[in-house]
């Protein structure tokens, strides 16, 4: 318990002793009090951030797709891709469809995504192939950014190079390119 004997007389300063501290009030020592002064502060807090705009804090799922899973599209790139000899299979999500294809015989493969009725990604899958590209563009880049311009090769990008053309992770095509390669 904390005792007065060592109160100076200028009034209410206290020597450094640890004994000379002032004592917490009853009212404050409470948990439970502590825990109301702490709420009040965070509910002004927030009546602060939100005064005078609306900020949603309780909002529902957005509404399930309704729609058919496999698109009228998709219904073409199977067509196409059985009648070029590949094996076919369509996975069905809630909102969409991933369409896969393998050909044995040409050792390739697709797959293609659609959401919601929509083409949302394609890949070709084949083994790695490569080829030697001649790109007689002149140099030319951007000043300020050190990036290459549209048109035109960037620094340091010689005129004979390789390119990759295929892989087995797959290569981001567009459907219409997925299916120009399945009816070669």
């Amino acid at each position: 318990m904390t005792t007065y004997a060592f109160r100076t007389l200028a009034g209410d300063l206290f020597l450094s002793a640890p004994e000379s501290a002032r004592p917490t009030p009853v009212h404050a020592q409470i948990a439970e009090a502590q825990r109301q002064v702490e709420r009040a502060g965070e509910a002004a807090s927030v009546r602060r951030r939100v005064r005078g705009a609306e900020l949603v804090t309780v909002h529902g799922n957005p509404p399930p797709y309704r729609g058919a899973k496999l698109s009228a599209n998709a219904k073409k790139l199977i067509a196409a891709a059985e009648a070029a000899g590949f094996q076919v299979k369509a996975l069905e999500f809630v909102d969409g469809a991933e369409i896969q294809g393998l050909h044995v015989k040409r050792r390739v493969g697709f797959r293609a995504e659609y959401v919601r009725g929509r083409a949302a990604a394609a890949s070709w899958h084949e083994p790695y192939r490569y080829a030697i590209v001649r790109d007689d563009r002149p140099i030319k880049v951007n000043a300020l950014t050190r990036t290459g311009l549209k048109g035109y090769r960037t620094a340091g990008m010689s005129e004979t190079r390789l390119q990759l053309l295929g892989r087995p992770q797959g290569m981001k095509i567009t459907v219409t390119q997925l299916l120009e390669r399945i009816e070669q």
